[in-house]
């Protein structure tokens, strides 16, 4: 719990005062003790440490067994609860469904609109007056607590996943439908540039569509928002943010900082991509992280010959996420397999030509997955002495 957002808007006063309202208020805003009794003029602290042991009490004894009432109190990261305990001190430990505070009720139960950095914005924002008047203080109060509530906690890159919409869409429980055949419950539209965040992406449920493309894939929100289908091509997501080449000083397997998802592993690939930005995909063996690097470099010289982005599907499967995912357990749980896609241009395209220029010409000494048909190619470095493709 960090209650510098309170101290610093409330400010820390030895002796009773009255606040803008006209209440006698002591310490960092306090305007009753943890004993029940009411602050009156005349009451001093001794120290800003007394203060600050205050307002711990207070918060711990008054304020949170009330707001941790609220419904969805256990999904909010500890950001969110600290905005929503500084909100709740400045109006009052019960304004959760209460008359006058319908908008911020509305906000906090709808645990999908939190990743809305505008919506929180607009909302925390109706919440500046006392008195009927606008205060100043109030407006820059609420927008830092909006930001606090929108802001990422240091560590949580797993759940705070960004995918950002590209352009009008849907999210859709079921993907072999449009839009108009589904009924409310079971889509909802998303304007372009609006983001949600998300905890992964079942890349299987991404190579079973027999599109061409890289089809409709299945996403489980963060903040309890539930599972949907998306098209990806509507959305942009962490590995598919474009990223500087790394052109000198290319990494060794035992020099990638692997839990860094911006550190390079080749020339254009990352270890976000490597692990798909999930900590349980992060490659811990030895030989793995080998086999990772020697395929990596391998890939670079095929967008270098592509001339454009080539965008990971898959790569490092851990047996457990292999078993998820319904793999072969052959190739990607040793690091050495990966499936993509073209950023630009046509999957099947890619194929022909990397089958016709690589796999016939005897350029890749490997395996080649002809996987267009469900938006993807496999490559992988099994024995070079026994290159093999198939279809999927």
């Amino acid at each position: 719990m960090d209650l510098s957002l309170i101290k610093k808007f409330e400010g820390c006063r030895l002796e009773a005062y009255r606040d803008s309202v006209g209440v006698p208020t002591i310490g960092y805003g306090c305007t009753f003790y943890p004993d029940g009794r009411k602050v009156k003029m005349g009451d001093t602290l001794a120290s800003e440490a007394e203060a600050s042991n205050l307002l711990e009490n207070l918060i711990n004894e008054d304020f949170l067994p009330i707001v941790s009432r609220i419904p969805t109190w256990n999904k909010m990261n500890s950001h969110q609860k600290d905005a929503v305990l500084s909100f709740s001190f400045n109006l009052g430990a019960r304004f959760y469904a209460n008359p006058g505070f319908e908008s911020i009720t509305r906000l906090l139960q709808d645990s999908q609109q939190w990743n809305n950095e505008s919506e929180v914005k607009r909302v925390f924002g109706l919440y500046v007056k006392a008195g009927g008047v606008t205060l100043p203080g109030l407006v820059t109060r609420r927008e830092d607590e909006a930001k606090l509530f929108c802001q990422p906690v240091v560590g949580e890159t797993d759940t705070r996943l960004k995918m950002t919409a590209l352009y009008d869409t849907w999210l859709k429980k079921d993907w072999t439908k449009q839009a108009s055949q589904l009924d409310e419950t079971e889509k909802a539209f998303v304007p372009i540039d609006k983001y949600y965040f998300f905890e992964e992406l079942n890349e299987n449920s991404l190579e079973t569509q027999a599109s061409g493309q890289a089809g409709h894939a299945k996403v489980k929100l963060s903040y309890g928002a539930g599972e949907w289908y998306v098209f990806v091509e509507h959305w942009e997501f962490p590995w598919t943010k474009d990223h500087p080449p790394v052109f000198d000083n290319l990494p060794e397997w035992n020099e990638v900082q692997w839990d860094n998802w911006s550190s390079p592993v080749s020339k254009y690939f990352t270890a976000g991509e490597v692990a798909l930005y999930q900590s349980r995909r992060i490659p811990r063996d030895e030989t793995i992280k080998k086999n990772v690097i020697q395929i990596a470099r391998k890939l670079d010289q095929v967008r270098d010959w592509w001339g454009s982005a080539l965008l990971v599907n898959s790569w490092n499967r851990p047996p457990a996420v292999e078993r998820e995912v319904g793999g072969s357990g052959a190739n990607h749980p040793f690091g050495f397999a990966v499936d993509i896609r073209p950023k630009e241009g046509s999957v099947w395209d890619l194929q022909n030509r990397f089958e016709r220029e690589w796999f016939d010409a005897g350029k890749w000494k490997g395996g080649f997955g002809r996987g267009a048909r469900k938006g993807f190619i496999h490559l992988d470095l099994r024995q070079p002495e026994r290159p093999r493709k198939w279809n999927y």
